[in-house]
């Protein structure tokens, strides 16, 4: 079944008045007689059989009710068991219209499904962006982590150095201390320990923050 209402409505329409134009006949006119009616009522029978168009969208089209719609297609299914003029007539009518009909249903299947094709793709294209969107947003969180990740490290290895100098500065003026106190006097076994102890410190400090 045809999606698009409005489309099929519009091209159902511009062929009953090329029809018209065609037999020189106005099929839309609201006559009884049988010039009129019978291509007509072929019409009608034709937008239901071969464009699946309901009672209701025929009836707009030639400005009848659902009513007198249903009564035109009869008519044209009991003309065929019919053996006289007016069979004939129908049957004329019946094959010079058939193909312009199934022409014009055949275009607006492959219409249609060219226009689901293109809903497809866009499906296709809509999912890719949000994809794409996703990735994006994936992409930009892990940049602000990786900026402040690593503002948090230089902030530590700041801290770091800034420690590191300042033990740096009190080790040498421990050494200077050491070298003075050598100089001046005798130091006692239990002080020269004590010094050498506090300079094996200084020295495994300053390997520690050496390696940071």
């Amino acid at each position: 079944m045809i999606e698009n209402r409005g489309f099929i409505m519009r091209e159902a329409m511009l062929l009953v008045h090329e029809i018209s134009i065609e037999i020189d006949i106005d099929i839309t006119k609201k006559s009884r007689q049988r010039k009129h009616t019978v291509p007509r009522n072929i019409c009608c029978s034709l937008l239901f059989k071969e464009l699946k168009l309901t009672l209701k969208d025929i009836g707009i089209i030639f400005g009848k009710n659902h009513a007198t719609v249903i009564n035109s297609i009869k008519r044209v299914e009991e003309a065929s068991s019919l053996k006289d003029d007016t069979s004939l007539t129908y049957q004329l009518y019946h094959a010079q219209f058939l193909d312009r009909f199934k022409e014009l249903s055949k275009s607006i299947t492959y219409s249609e499904g060219v226009n689901n094709i293109a809903k497809t793709e866009a499906a296709s294209y809509s999912a890719f962006i949000e994809k794409i969107k996703k990735q994006l947003k994936d992409s930009i969180g892990m940049h602000d982590r990786s900026v402040k990740e690593a503002t948090h490290y230089r902030t530590k290895y700041t801290s770091c150095i800034t420690l590191y100098n300042a033990l740096k500065v009190r080790f040498d003026k421990l050494k200077d201390e050491h070298e003075k106190l050598k100089s001046i006097s005798l130091l006692t076994k239990d002080d020269e320990r004590e010094i050498e102890r506090m300079v094996k410190l200084a020295q495994s400090n300053h390997k520690v923050f050496s390696r940071a």
